[in-house]
């Protein structure tokens, strides 16, 4: 017997989920989230793409996610802790 369930879901890209990881180990300021989410995917091996060109060092690529943290922080986490997907297991992000 198979029961059909409908349902939805809610998309959490890369660096959404890179900012609610970073949250969970205590950051919670927008220069730190930024910072901290550069470094994972520099440390990675991963680059940022601006205008065409590859964004080599750290520090440029620090900057695009700096522009998301700030849309990240003013609207998505919003959303996702009124639908309390940015409550995590035993975490809660505030």
């Amino acid at each position: 017997m198979s029961i059909i369930l409908p349902g939805g879901g809610i998309s959490a890209g890369r660096f959404r989920q890179l900012f609610l990881l970073v949250m969970l180990e205590g950051k919670r300021k927008s220069a730190d989230l930024t910072h901290v989410t550069g470094k994972i995917l520099f440390g990675q091996g991963q680059r940022i793409i601006k205008e065409g060109n590859t964004m080599e060092e750290l520090d440029d690529n620090i900057q695009k996610p700096n522009t998301l943290t700030d849309r990240f922080l003013t609207t998505q986490l919003t959303v996702l802790k009124k639908l309390k997907i940015a409550q995590i297991y035993r975490f809660r992000i505030y």
